[in-house]
């Protein structure tokens, strides 16, 4: 699957940041050693995903991101829907 520019194998267990400005793969890094980043897209990409019904949110997610990132004004936690 393409996240933004990178091509990365997403399974059901990686979730995505959403900040407000932008959306963060949380769950993965791109590159190697002092390299490492983690892949970012824009909110455009996130509305084509959800256009798509290939990501999912909840209230349980919601609420987690909301612990984890106390300085974020309303994050929210993504996941994907994966189809075997």
């Amino acid at each position: 699957m393409i996240f933004g520019k990178y091509n990365i194998d997403i399974d059901e267990n990686d979730i995505i940041l959403d900040d407000g400005k932008c959306i963060q793969l949380i769950t993965r890094q791109e590159g190697y050693m002092w390299t490492k980043r983690i892949p970012v897209s824009t909110l455009k990409y996130l509305e084509e995903l959800k256009s798509k019904n290939e990501v999912y949110t909840n209230d349980e997610l919601k609420k987690r991101a909301r612990k984890d990132y106390l300085h974020i004004e309303n994050p929210t936690y993504w996941k994907f829907n994966i189809k075997k």
